[in-house]
């Protein structure tokens, strides 16, 4: 099983991380940017389709809602009436289970990777060499992996927190773009008679707040490496998120601020 996550996940992070530090003049800061921007965009087409998806579901939530009124009382006659109805409208409510694991798997990965170069335990230039798919790669045998970006040093946690509260800041706003959908389907949920919906829909709110909290009690563990990787990739996010549903929930607060909606 390690095999198969190496061979997916680890080496390729970590060819594409020694390329984009080599690339840089030995700038691990700048390397670990544009490897997350890398990422996004090869996943790109997931991920929109993804939240084209959620915008489909969101629209869907009048016809829902008839559904629920008609067959609330048949459980099993209503999941098969929102079954076809989704297959109508060209929506696969498991689509975004992919798109959610994807970058959770990239972070460990690259957890991984950054450990592995910085651990003086099992670090030298050889075995990074040895893991390198070209020659063209490969550092020189008195090369140092620096570490430095900016006041970080990469592989140990950002020492004043700074990275982690904006990581966690950005995923904040993200969340909040999505709340509409989320507080409709709330009000739909407890027209129902059947109180596991309101459970599940209060359970998906929660989440668009603990995200951001968890985001940065880990980060302010974690290599700042990692958590650079974090706050790029959150960024990236966030603009996509803009694209598909304009402001969302951060529509009030955009208002107060006189900007233009």
């Amino acid at each position: 099983m390690s095999g198969i996550w190496n061979l997916l996940f680890v080496n390729p992070i970590f060819n594409l991380l020694i390329l984009f530090y080599n690339f840089f003049g030995s700038n691990m800061g700048l390397a670990i940017i544009l490897l997350s921007f890398t990422i996004k965009l090869v996943s790109f087409p997931l991920t929109h389709t993804s939240l084209k998806t959620m915008k489909k579901q969101k629209d869907l939530m009048p016809e829902l809602d008839k559904l629920k009124k008609k067959y609330g009382h048949d459980k099993k006659k209503l999941a098969e009436m929102q079954l076809n109805l989704y297959k109508t409208a060209g929506i696969n409510p498991a689509s975004g289970c992919l798109t959610q694991i994807f970058p959770i798997l990239v972070i460990i990965a690259l957890f991984s990777v950054i450990n592995h170069i910085f651990d003086p335990k099992v670090s030298s230039i050889d075995a990074i060499n040895a893991k390198l798919y070209f020659d063209f790669l490969k550092l020189k045998a008195d090369a140092v992996i620096n570490p430095a970006f900016l006041y970080l040093d990469l592989s140990k946690p950002d020492r004043l927190f700074i990275l982690p509260v904006i990581a966690a800041l950005l995923q904040f706003l993200t969340s909040k773009m999505m709340m509409p959908a989320v507080e409709k389907a709330e009000k739909l949920a407890r027209k129902t008679e059947d109180k596991k919906d309101d459970a599940m829909y209060n359970m998906q709110a929660q989440m668009l707040y603990t995200m951001p909290l968890v985001f940065l009690i880990v980060g302010l563990r974690l290599p700042s490496g990692v958590v650079l990787n974090i706050l790029i990739t959150t960024l990236f996010s966030l603009v996509q998120q803009y694209f598909v549903s304009g402001f969302g929930g951060l529509t009030p607060l955009v208002r107060k601020l006189g900007l233009k909606v």
